[in-house]
């Protein structure tokens, strides 16, 4: 089979372009709790080094933070990493939320639940965790484990290689001064490099060849006839890895070129704005006099950071939709050489 570059980036851009308000009901709910989590465990280290119950209504969210900082050395590894471990694990159910449903909608025409607030978490999401971890591991073994043991044996191959011993006249007035210099061969500096170079070819082809896997296992429908690692290693056999290549450069330049925008553009647009209109209550403030008028800097700097929050998940929004999209056509693409139905009202 032969992946089509320009259909599938013109599927993942269609996608995220047109199913964007799906994207963007899907995913509200758990990006806010996601901007919210790292604040509620900066209040449960808090609680936890100062030995009393610290929450946001009575000690402000730096106070929290110098809390932590003084108390540091009451809080032990063991807590540390167990509070880590449970902060990776709620952030893991927030992120698979969803994503499940957006890749089901793009690869298998499965429509999401409806609703406005959507939080689920199921044997599809967890299937699809247990996979992520599987590719990693493997491709771990398949590029760290190599590159480790040539370092090693390359380094001690090369410990043993003696260098020439040059005589050098320092004095050019005077030959009765010398100095030996030894210089190493070329190769001694050039296969740690090689080797580091292999490396990260073997790293992005192994994570071409197995990117899909999680996906494909997470849409995967009772009855279907394909195997997620085969139909994987399927759409990237020969050339298409390249293709693959191709289209993620694509992406990710169309990704970065849309951050700029946001970041460079409309973010200092709105910031002006919502200056002008601050600026605009301070001078209205003798005609109706406040606190809110007379000093509104923070109110304006605690307006403007959500703002630009609000901005940045809209970004991440449009970027996980890409992302499905780009995922489904490539499911699409690889089922039609295996016989799969992309449709659950296909499969009989």
């Amino acid at each position: 089979m032969k992946l089509s570059i320009y259909g599938t980036i013109t599927d993942a851009l269609g996608f995220a372009w047109h199913k964007y308000e799906t994207a963007l009901r899907l995913a509200w709910f758990p990006l806010l709790l996601l901007f919210f989590l790292p604040i509620l465990f900066v209040y449960l280290y808090a609680t936890l080094t100062s030995g009393g119950l610290v929450t946001p209504f009575g000690t402000s969210y730096f106070d929290a933070i110098g809390l932590i900082t003084d108390n540091a050395d009451r809080l032990s590894m063991r807590t540390y990493w167990t509070v880590e471990f449970f902060r990776f694990v709620f952030t893991l159910i927030l992120q698979t939320s969803y994503l499940i449903p957006l890749f089901r909608f793009a690869a298998r025409d499965v429509m999401p639940p409806e609703g406005s607030v959507y939080l689920r978490f199921g044997w599809r999401h967890l299937k699809y965790i247990v996979l992520q971890v599987l590719v990693g591991l493997g491709i771990a073994l398949l590029t760290y484990l190599p590159l480790f043991i040539s370092l090693m044996l390359s380094t001690a191959a090369l410990m043993g290689i003696e260098g020439e011993v040059f005589a050098v006249f320092p004095n050019p007035d005077s030959l009765h001064t010398i100095e030996t210099e030894t210089v190493v061969p070329w190769f001694v500096n050039v296969i740690p490099l090689a080797l580091i170079g292999l490396f990260l070819i073997a790293l992005i082809y192994f994570s071409l060849r197995l990117y899909a896997v999680p996906i494909f296992g997470a849409v995967r429908e009772k009855g279907d006839g394909y195997n997620s690692l085969m139909l994987s290693l399927k759409i990237s056999s020969g050339w298409n890895v390249l293709r693959l290549l191709a289209i993620n450069i694509v992406l990710l330049l169309l990704m970065l070129a849309l951050l700029i925008a946001v970041q460079f553009v409309i973010v200092p647009l709105v910031a002006i704005v919502l200056s002008l209109i601050f600026t605009f209550i301070q001078s209205a403030g003798n005609l109706v006099p406040s606190e809110a008028a007379s000093d509104p800097s923070g109110g304006q700097d605690l307006i403007l950071a959500f703002v630009l929050h609000v901005l940045l998940m809209f970004y991440m929004v449009f970027t996980q939709a890409l992302n499905a999209g780009f995922a489904g056509s490539l499911f699409r693409q690889g089922a039609q050489f295996v016989g799969t139905p992309t449709s659950t009202a296909d499969k009989t």
